[in-house]
């Protein structure tokens, strides 16, 4: 049968409620002599302690290979009608689990160690260095200033603020589109392009509809890089690594700072 007021007695949202319906169920045990007067006086006095996992579409092994297999099917659920995570499909593959249970082990195990040697060698020292063992200042940004297509902006606009004003007109609700084309973004350029702003103000006014397309988006995904702007849905792409230059605002602050 179905369960009673699944939401109410919800032992997460109303522990409470969930508590004296525990209660009342070893009661009724104790009346049809399934639980007797005194283990239920012992019992009903515990608290509840939860030990529960949320399970994911993302959970388990062979996350990368999964993608690519949900990337393949995106086109043909849109063709014919599917939700690839609601409507109950079976998707048969050719990966054999144990094999790559064994991958994954041996990865994680040899992480561990690579992470422990760089931190050996490293310490908490930048890992930018020159031959003389010296911190190279503005490393990245350097690197940035040294691409083709920072030059071709470089010489367009010539530093130009109203350049940035210019784009910062062309955003659209959840972010500024990456050309004309389409109206799908990459957050992580977003990031990159407010962080060339020259105050609070103007970068925050680049990164708030990314922050408003990871409130408001309805695409059962881990954190996508790569997501329309006029509505809040994921292209494509999911947990990458890229999404680690979130952080190069701090990184630029952190050296600004020294």
């Amino acid at each position: 049968g179905m369960l009673k007021a699944t939401t109410y007695y919800n032992p997460i949202s109303h522990p409470e409620n969930s508590l004296r319906r525990r209660n009342v169920v070893m009661m009724n045990m104790v009346k049809h002599h399934d639980l007797d007067k005194a283990r239920y006086s012992e019992l009903s006095q515990l608290p509840i302690k939860l030990d529960f996992k949320i399970e994911n579409n993302y959970d388990g092994k062979a996350l990368y290979f999964r993608q690519a297999v949900a990337d393949d099917l995106k086109a043909w659920c849109e063709e014919n009608g599917y939700d690839l995570y609601s409507s109950g499909l079976k998707i048969y593959t050719t990966l054999d689990s144990r094999m790559q249970k064994y991958a994954e082990e041996a990865a994680i195990k040899q992480m561990k160690q690579i992470q422990r040697n760089f931190k050996n060698h490293w310490g908490n020292n930048d890992p930018w260095i020159d031959e003389h063992g010296k911190v190279i200042p503005n490393f990245i940004e350097d690197i940035a200033k040294r691409q083709p297509f920072y030059k071709q902006l470089e010489a367009k606009f010539e530093d130009n603020q109203d350049s940035i004003n210019y784009y910062l007109n062309k955003q659209n609700v959840y972010g500024l589109p990456l050309d004309c084309r389409k109206g799908y973004t990459k957050s992580d350029w977003i990031l990159w392009t407010a962080c060339m702003a020259k105050d609070n103000e103007t970068f925050k006014k680049f990164v708030s509809p990314v922050y408003k397309f990871y409130s408001e988006t309805t695409s059962r995904v881990p954190m996508s890089d790569w997501f329309e702007t006029e509505k809040p849905v994921w292209v494509s792409f999911r947990a990458r690594s890229v999404i680690g230059g979130f952080w190069f605002k701090v990184l630029m602050d952190k050296n600004d700072n020294k």
